[in-house]
């Protein structure tokens, strides 16, 4: 059990991942280092962007003095990809708690200050909140708010469904929950890396707390972050290595049966939203993914409507050109009359 109990003015490391926000990260900067709370380390790894993000992070750095001894910006020498990025940010990390935030997002002036003091007075391994998602910068600002069941089984149980947030931005952890338990992002992983280490650490919390009050904007406009690229093979093959990492790891926990269920419906799910949102040749080629485990668990209902349980059932029955018309046409209703399916 954890004994480091954090007090208020404990160090926090901010880690920021950097690649093609030359856009954006002048307003992430500033509103981390605008942050009330005084005791922040700063890290930021650059993983080879090829525009000004660099120049543009140092020209806004210079602009707080008071904040610049305690920056440490670190370069790749080749690109790694946002897995190893993230490993390099905790290696480089020294504070007692670690707040991830994207360099294309920011942060409410007071985010750090409600974070690290919830966490106080909880004693909090991991303290989570709400948030904004922000599309066309600040134009359209909508609030989300997460399911965060405090249970730690609960809030895994809770991704398999998308009812939790297996993001890990805008959440923070105590570096020693990830040190102790060796937790890092599986090399290689470039799309869905932080599930893979958001699932190791509320297993191994001894206390998660929960923030409902939004700190966080999540921005949906960069076309050119790591997560939002066209790369939709990587998701496909990302989402069959990261679960079978995640089966071995519960198994090395002898645990695997309490979370077998779990994984099932992750899987379908997964593999359910990705058949919709893919194109016609990926469609194909993954129709048949999970198909063993759809038929071990027939009881598992997933939380899609009426009209897209149909179309997966077209989709995974193979009437692959069935299935591309009707899709073509649920698009075309969409964009044109305004018709959500």
């Amino acid at each position: 059990m954890m004994t480091d109990a954090l007090q208020y003015g404990s160090v926090v490391s901010i880690l920021v991942p950097v690649y093609n926000v030359e856009k954006y990260i002048a307003k992430c900067v500033h509103s981390l280092c605008g942050q009330s709370y005084e005791n922040i380390e700063f890290v930021f790894v650059n993983d080879c962007s090829t525009d000004n993000s660099v120049s543009v992070l140092q020209q806004t750095i210079e602009q707080y003095p008071e904040r610049k001894e305690r920056v440490k910006m670190i370069s790749h020498v080749a690109n790694k990809g946002i897995g190893q990025t993230r490993n390099t940010l905790l290696d480089a990390a020294t504070g007692d708690c670690l707040l991830w935030v994207d360099s294309d997002d920011f942060l409410e002036q007071d985010a750090v200050e409600m974070l690290v003091r919830q966490a106080v007075q909880q004693q909090a391994d991991i303290v989570t909140t709400d948030s904004f998602f922000s599309y066309r910068g600040e134009a359209q600002v909508s609030v989300v708010k997460q399911n965060f069941p405090e249970a730690s089984q609960s809030y895994i149980e809770g991704l398999a469904f998308h009812e939790t947030r297996a993001a890990l931005w805008g959440t923070l952890s105590k570096r020693s929950l990830w040190t102790t338990h060796k937790i890092r992002m599986a090399e290689g992983v470039n799309f869905g890396e932080d599930y893979f280490a958001t699932v190791r650490l509320f297993y191994f919390a001894q206390k998660v707390a929960v923030l409902h009050h939004p700190l966080y904007y999540y921005n949906q406009s960069n076309l050119g972050s790591y997560s939002s690229g066209s790369k939709q093979t990587l998701h496909f093959e990302s989402m069959i290595r990261l679960f079978d990492l995640l089966q071995d790891f519960f198994i090395q926990q002898n645990d695997l049966p309490r979370f077998e269920n779990y994984l099932a419906k992750a899987r379908l799910m997964d593999r359910g939203a990705y058949l919709l949102h893919t194109t016609p040749v990926l469609r194909r080629k993954y129709a048949p993914l999970f198909a063993d485990v759809e038929k071990q668990y027939p009881e598992i209902k997933l939380p899609f409507s009426g009209w897209q349980r149909f179309l997966l059932k077209v989709i995974t029955s193979r009437l692959y050109l069935a299935g591309d018309l009707v899709i073509l046409m649920a698009k075309v209703f969409r964009r044109y009359l305004g018709v959500k399916f």
